[in-house]
């Protein structure tokens, strides 16, 4: 399926429902620059969506242009539900990166300091405020 299903903002209530239920399993996109299927235009980004049931974390890699890419343990990382609410509280998307590295360090920061504008907060949102 097109990766837009877990970061664009028109799916972004089927992508949190399935992080605040534990349903998300892994998403895996891929980059048709290869071209992994020659008939589909090089731009185009794809997923594989894995659902399960109280999933404790949920797997990612992103940016992938071969299946066998999967197999890199730096471009694999985990996030906990909490790890993505805290990351995109706004958007309810997936955070996307190329690196575990990137994801870990993102993640750390997060849940260290608070967000700057929580848009579900109104005008208490702003921790400018606080």
């Amino acid at each position: 399926m097109p990766t837009g299903v877990a970061t664009d903002a028109t799916t972004a209530p089927f992508f949190a429902h399935l992080v605040e239920k534990k349903r998300l399993a892994r998403l895996v996109d891929f980059e048709n620059s290869a071209p992994i299927f020659p008939a589909v235009h090089r731009s185009f980004k794809f997923a594989l969506l894995t659902l399960g049931r109280n999933e404790a974390v949920a797997h990612f890699a992103f940016f992938l242009t071969a299946p066998a890419q999967l197999a890199e343990p730096e471009r694999n990382f985990t996030l906990s539900p909490n790890d993505i609410a805290a990351i995109n509280p706004n958007t309810n998307t997936a955070p996307v990166f190329r690196s575990r590295a990137d994801a870990e360090l993102t993640a750390k920061i997060y849940s260290k300091a608070a967000v700057l504008i929580d848009e579900s907060m109104g005008a208490r949102g702003n921790s400018s405020y606080a």
